[in-house]
């Protein structure tokens, strides 16, 4: 899968589209360009929750696993290991 960024004003287009009931099939020979369903799908969720297309970055969860060690034990562990 390609990440792919689009412009916010292309998203609002699209919802502003979507919340008219037009088809995803119509929305994207309008465009000229193609975007996946599952794109405009997650946009439109979005947008009922937040009433935005964009999310604010400050909000995103984190992603992955968590540090096993904090800062603050990598440090002492390098000043460590620069003492043997």
């Amino acid at each position: 899968m390609v990440f792919v960024q689009y412009d916010s004003q292309i998203k609002a287009l699209v919802v502003r589209w979507l919340l008219a009931r037009r088809s995803i099939a119509d929305i994207n020979d309008d465009l000229d360009f193609k975007i996946h369903r599952k794109t405009m799908n997650r946009w439109m969720s979005l947008y009922i929750r937040t009433r935005d297309v964009v999310r604010d970055p400050s909000t995103y969860e984190d992603r992955g696993r968590p540090l096993a060690i904090c800062n603050e034990q990598a440090q002492h562990t390098a000043k460590f290991k620069k003492l043997l």
